[in-house]
Formats: structure tokens, sequence, C-alpha cells
């Protein structure tokens, strides 16, 4: 959740003093604590009941050492801090122990004023796309549900209880059918313009869960080309354009020495969409024997994490919040082996290979989200029959692979056959 437009981790002192200069009011997202949430019962009490309850509501930031009056800031005093980790720790470890279902993407770090050793603690939640949440019973709760109402957390009702449950069960239904019906839409594309023989083609939707900040901004989408760019290699591409749902950019087809094809595009609701094709094709020549369709897992798995670094930061800016389904289908892969490995993978069983969707809790300015996405990659591997993707060494790192192929250029940059 962002406060003045910035998430936790980019926030200064100077746009905490800011508060008090500005008479900024707790409201419906934001919420001032003079002293820090203490290390008792009570104390993890009330600090579940104002996280889970932001998280049930619209999101929002906590500022611990901001004193208050009728509501408005008058004070920051700050809080002076038992240790470099605490109480900061504390705060997690309560909130990861104590919320079923468990309560992800918070960012708790302390921000420094000038006075010397004081700090004001600042606490993001963000609006759960796994609401409801409760507090888990123990010793000193016994459950609650609670929800943020304008500057006071109370009890969920039966009704937003039961509205709750439902809109998680549509909102997981509608992300699948959506991207269903994209596949499809990509896949009467392919038969249209007759690019059937360029096999493998990836669909991939990035999807924000959170509130919008503001209303769709359609020149300031118009200005982000470095973000919104097609999957994989981008020659040939024409610039992003206004359409009805948004702006859209798209490859040339035809063009020679140009045989890619695909689009990015962004809706008003903030869905972005990549789509592009030729991940998958014929190793050797044709009436070679044993003669494979083979699949550039290499520039697959590249084209995501750029794809979902950039999307992210473009929906960022447009004032979109996380978190963000990552959604993925490779499609007309069917038979396809995994190329560029000496042990011999077992082929590709299903013309739409479509993944399970993961969610990138937090946005991470200059940082690709590979711990997020690696379940997307295992699970594309295990369909070729291998355990985990081998594009991640054993301690989960990110390693890649090398000399990947450029799609766009079939003769490979020196010339010879691409495979």
């Amino acid at each position: 959740m962002r406060l003045n437009g910035k998430f936790v981790t980019q926030l200064t002192a100077a746009d905490i003093l800011q508060l008090k200069v500005d008479g900024r009011a707790e409201d419906q997202n934001l919420d001032f604590k003079r002293d820090a949430y203490p290390a008792t019962d009570g104390g993890r009490k009330s600090l579940l009941d104002d996280v889970i309850g932001f998280a049930n509501a619209s999101g929002g930031v906590i500022l611990i050492g901001v004193a208050e009056n009728g509501d408005k800031a008058s004070e920051i005093p700050g809080v002076e801090l038992e240790n470099v980790r605490e109480p900061m720790e504390r705060y997690r470890r309560a909130v990861e122990a104590n919320t079923e279902p468990l309560l992800t993407g918070i960012q708790i770090r302390e921000i420094q004023l000038p006075a010397a050793g004081r700090f004001v603690i600042a606490i993001g939640i963000p609006s759960s796309p796994a609401r409801p949440h409760r507090s888990k019973p123990t010793g000193y709760t016994s459950g609650r549900w609670t929800i943020r109402r304008n500057t006071n957390v109370s009890d969920m009702t039966y009704h937003e209880l039961r509205s709750g449950f439902s809109r998680l069960d549509e909102s997981a239904r509608g992300l699948r059918a959506f991207h269903a019906d994209r596949c499809k839409f990509a896949n009467d594309f392919v038969t249209r313009n007759n690019l059937t023989g360029m096999g493998g083609h990836l669909v991939l939707h990035v999807i924000p869960l959170g509130p919008k900040g503001m209303p769709f901004d359609l020149p300031k989408a118009l200005t982000l080309r470095q973000q919104f760019v097609l999957p994989g290699e981008h020659m040939g591409m024409i610039g992003l354009q206004p359409d009805l749902d948004g702006v859209i950019a798209s490859a040339r087809l035809g063009d020679e020495g140009n045989w890619g094809w695909g689009w990015v595009k962004v809706r008003r609701d903030g869905w972005a969409e990549g789509v592009m094709g030729n991940y998958a094709r014929f190793d050797g020549m044709e009436g070679d024997k044993g003669r494979k369709l083979t699949f550039n897992h290499p520039w697959f798995e590249r084209s995501i994490r750029d794809s979902v670094k950039g999307y992210i930061e473009g929906l960022v800016q447009l004032g979109f919040n996380p978190p963000f389904a990552v959604a993925v289908s490779l499609l007309n892969a069917h038979e396809c082996i995994i190329d560029r490995l000496r042990a011999r993978p077992k082929a590709l069983g299903r013309p739409v290979a479509t993944l399970e969707p993961v969610i990138v809790q937090e946005y991470a300015a200059d940082r690709h989200y590979d711990v997020q996405l690696r379940p997307l990659f295992d699970q594309l591997w295990n369909g070729f029959g291998f355990n985990s993707c081998l594009s991640f060494d054993d301690a989960g790192n990110w390693r890649g692979s090398a000399e990947p192929v450029n799609l766009l250029d079939p003769l490979g940059q020196s010339g010879r056959k691409s495979r």
C-alpha cells in the first residue's frame, strides 16, 4: 500500500515530517500510533487486529511514532528501537504465526528521524487477494475477522464474510476464465494468419489484484515503451498506440527477415497481456531422419522474467497496486521436447500447457521476481519429465542458460541454422 504515492520501502524522514506540516489526518488507509505495540499478549492482539483489518479492506499504512490530535498528525516523536531488528522482526513473526490464511506481502521498516536515536516504524499492508483473514484462536485472541472502516477497526459482519469468500472464489475463476479466453483468441489469431508452423506460442498475463489508485492514464501509458514491450525479442515492434481497451503494441507480420509475431496490450483495468510466437521449431531440415519439434526454454524463461518485471513496473507507474497475479500458457507445442539438454526428456503431452498462476505480493524496483516465478518454470519442466527447472541452481538462484537463440532470426546471429 502507498502513502502519498510511495511504497513503505520508498518513504524517507522528509515524507514523515511533511505529515505534520500538511496536517495529514488518519483515514481509511492510514493509521497513526504514538507508541510501539508492546511485547505482550495485548500488544500482539492489537497488532493483529489492525493489520488484518487493513488486509481485509483496501490496505493501508501504519506509522508508529506519530502522535495525533483529532486524527491529525500533531507531533512526530518517533520511538527508540530495542536493537537494529526489533520490534520489526517481532511484528513480522506475530503476523506470520497468527493469521489464517497466512497474510503475506507486508512491508515493515524503520525510518530514521533527524533526532538521534529516534525512528518511525512503517508497516505497509496490501489489500489481500486471499481475504478474508482472521487471527488464529490463541490464549490472547478468540480468532477475530477484523476490517478497517474509516479510522476504526471492527469485526466483520456475516454479510462481509460471506461476500469475501464468494469474491475470492469468483476472482480465481475469473482470472482463469479470462486467461483461457485470451489463449483461445491467440490460437484463433494463429489460424487466421497461417502461423501454425511457428509453434510454441507464449500467452502471459500480469494482473493487479490490489486496489487501483487512480483512473487509467492513457497519455502516461503511451510513454511507458520501456516497460510494455513484447515478450522476448522486439524486432519489428510497432510502438504503443491507443485502442478501445487501453494501449497496444504489436510485431509486424510478413516483413522479410522478421519472423516474429505477437503483441503487448494493457487494458484500462490494468490487465497486461504479452503474446509471442515461435518458441518451438523443428530441429534440422525438412526430410531429415529423426526430426523433432524442440522447445527453446532459455528464451521462453527469459521472456517471462523480463516481461513480468517490466509489466509490473509499468502498472505501478500507472497507479496499480500489488499484489499481482501472473498467468502463463504455452500453446501449440504439442509433442515438442526441451532443446539443448544431454538428458533425453519426454515430449510435452498437451497442445495447451496452462500453468498454475502465481502471486507477486510486493513491488520491487530493479529486481526480477525469480522466487515467485520459479513454480511456473518448475511446473512446465515437470511436463517434460524433470523434477524442477534446471535454469535454477541448487540454492534456488536463477542461472539461466548460455547462448539463447534469437527467435526472430531463424539463421541465428552467426548465420547458422538455429535449433
